[in-house]
C-alpha cells in the first residue's frame, strides 16, 4: 500500500490545503514574495493535492493553456516519490482533456527531475522570484509515463523494460534489487535479449555481488552462463552508492525507483531522452566500475 494518495483538487473547497503546502515551500523555504506567489489564474487551473492520509504533502497545477506549475513538496516527503506523482497526474490530466504538450518554468536545480519525464530544457535561463529558471516542453506524442505502486508493478515494469529492449538492458541496484529482479520471467527475457543478435548486451551494476549472491537472485547464474553477453561489475570504492534502483533500455523505456525501502516508481516508455538520460548517469559509474566476482567464487 502507497504512503500517500493523489487527487484531483479544486480552488474553492481545497484552497485552504493548496494555500498551506505552497506558504509552507514558496513562501518561507524559498523566499518567494507573495504578490508573485498568488494569481488569477488558480481559480482556473486544474490541480493535484498529495496526501498522507488526511494531511496535505505537496501539490501542483495545470493552466488552461497546458503549463505545469507550482509543483511543491513538504520538505519531509521529499525523495519519497510524491513529486513524480504529482507530476504524472497532471500529465495524465492534460492528455485526458486533449492537450498535445505541456510546458512549466523549472527551477534550474530540478532541472535533472523533470528530464527523466521526457521534458527538455529550451533557451536560456532567466531569473523568476529571484530563483533561476529554464522553460521546458514534453511533446506527448507516443510517449507515456505510469506512476507505480507495489511490488508486482513495480517487477513488471522492469520485466517489460527487457521485453521491449532491441539490444542493450542495463540495471543499477546496489544489491541487485531481488525483490524487484529475483524473477524467472526477468532472467528468460534477458537471456533472450543476449541471445537475440551479436549487439545483445545486458549490463548489471551493484555495490556488492556478494550480498546479491546471498540473496539467491537468478540473475547471477546469467552472468555466469553468458559472461560475454552478461556483464555484472561492482562500484569502485570512491562511488558512494545511492539508495535507488533505475534501468533502461535502447528502445526509449525506463524505470526508476526512488527509495528502495518504497513500493512507488515510475515507468516510462517512448522517450529516449529519458532513458538517455538516466544512460548519462550510468556510463561514467560503469567506466570507473570494476568486475564482479565469477559465479563459482560467489558459490553460485
Amino acid at each position: 500500500m502507497s504512503e500517500f494518495t493523489i487527487r484531483r483538487a479544486e480552488w474553492g473547497p481545497d484552497t485552504e490545503a493548496l494555500r498551506d503546502i505552497r506558504t509552507h515551500v514558496f513562501i518561507e523555504e524559498q523566499k518567494v514574495p507573495k504578490d508573485l506567489e498568488w494569481d488569477e489564474l488558480d481559480k482556473d487551473c486544474l490541480h493535484a493535492l498529495a496526501l498522507a492520509g488526511d494531511k496535505p504533502i505537496g501539490t501542483g497545477r495545470l493552466t488552461p493553456d497546458g503549463h505545469i506549475g507550482r509543483m511543491a513538496v513538504l520538505a519531509e516527503w521529499r525523495k519519497r516519490g510524491v513529486g513524480a506523482a504529482l507530476l504524472t497526474h497532471l500529465m495524465d490530466a492534460g492528455r485526458e482533456r486533449g492537450d498535445t504538450f505541456c510546458e512549466l518554468n523549472a527551477q534550474v536545480s530540478a532541472i535533472g527531475f523533470y528530464e527523466r519525464f521526457g521534458f527538455q530544457a529550451e533557451g536560456d535561463e532567466f531569473m523568476d522570484a529571484g530563483i533561476p529558471h529554464r522553460v521546458m516542453r514534453l511533446d506527448y506524442g507516443t510517449s507515456s509515463v505510469k506512476q507505480l505502486s507495489g511490488f508486482t508493478e513495480l517487477r513488471s515494469a522492469i520485466y517489460e523494460i527487457a521485453r521491449s529492449a532491441r539490444h542493450e538492458f542495463a540495471l543499477y541496484a546496489p544489491d541487485l534489487a531481488t525483490q524487484l529482479t529475483g524473477t524467472a520471467e526477468l532472467e528468460a527475457a534477458l537471456k533472450d535479449l543476449a541471445l537475440s543478435s551479436r549487439r545483445g548486451r545486458i549490463r548489471l551494476l551493484v555495490q556488492d555481488a556478494r550480498a546479491a549472491a546471498a540473496d539467491g537472485n537468478p540473475l547471477l547464474r546469467l552472468t555466469g552462463a553468458l559472461p560475454s553477453r552478461c556483464a555484472l561489475q561492482q562500484l569502485c570504492a570512491e562511488d558512494e552508492a545511492e539508495d535507488e534502483v533505475y534501468a533502461f533500455n535502447d528502445n526509449g523505456d525506463s524505470f526508476h525507483q526512488q527509495k528502495t525501502e518504497s513500493a512507488t516508481g515510475t515507468f516510462v516508455t517512448g522517450s529516449p531522452v529519458t532513458a538517455r538520460d538516466f544512460q548519462r548517469r550510468f556510463d561514467p559509474l560503469w567506466e570507473r566500475s570494476v568486475p564482479a566476482p565469477d559465479a563459482r567464487r560467489l558459490q553460485i
